[in-house]
């Protein structure tokens, strides 16, 4: 099934075949892949594999951002805990995992980055009707955290994972990664964004 939300001068639309090239391009740039917690390099028939997968994947939807009729990014919803009893499909999740990168480099800084989260997040709360969302985030991605912050998240917890990375003799070494865990309830979310709601209302009317 094919999913379309609209909003916030974005739009965001189920992921197609003809997608999957251009995001796995935007996946392997460095400063996306090393905030992955797979930072592996993902080939053309890793990605094919990924995309067949999707279709009996119930629990994720994937997106692709438009802006003005220009793909910009990928969001992702993925349900990680559900209503006892009901299938793992996103409509019975009472908690959902987000994710999202800008892959344009022209918005990747730029306030618009604000609106697909927005999007997503007025999804899952107002239709889908989850308790709520969360978020996990590599440690030294300052800017993700500091997103993440203003969109109302609240760090819960910590953990380490042990990453591995090929180094320019093509040997493969390990190291310690910290990630944080943040989860976000809608009260929080509405009273964290009515400021970034109001500017991008401003720029949708202009």
């Amino acid at each position: 099934m094919q999913y379309k939300l609209s909003g916030y001068g974005v739009e965001l639309r189920s992921v197609i075949k003809s997608d999957i090239e251009m995001l796995r391009q935007w996946r392997n740039k460095d400063h996306i892949r090393s905030m992955m917690k797979s930072t592996s390099y993902i080939t053309k028939e890793q990605q094919q594999v990924w995309f067949d997968s999707l279709e009996d994947a119930t629990h994720v939807r994937h997106f692709l951002i438009s802006y003005k009729e220009q793909a910009v990014g990928s969001a992702t919803l993925t349900g990680t805990s559900f209503v006892s009893g009901f299938t793992d499909d996103l409509e019975n999740a009472r908690e959902i995992e987000t994710g999202l990168y800008i892959g344009h480099e022209s918005y990747r800084n730029n306030i618009l980055a604000f609106a697909p989260s927005l999007l997503t997040c007025d999804y899952c709360f107002d239709e889908l009707q989850v308790e709520q969302l969360v978020a996990t985030v590599n440690s030294s991605n300052k800017q993700a955290l500091s997103y993440n912050e203003k969109l109302g998240y609240k760090e819960v917890s910590r953990f380490f994972t042990e990453v591995a990375e090929q180094t320019s003799s093509s040997d493969i070494k390990t190291r310690r990664q910290e990630w944080i865990s943040f989860t976000l309830q809608r009260k929080d979310y509405i009273e964290a964004t009515k400021q970034v709601r109001n500017l991008l209302s401003r720029r949708k009317s202009r």
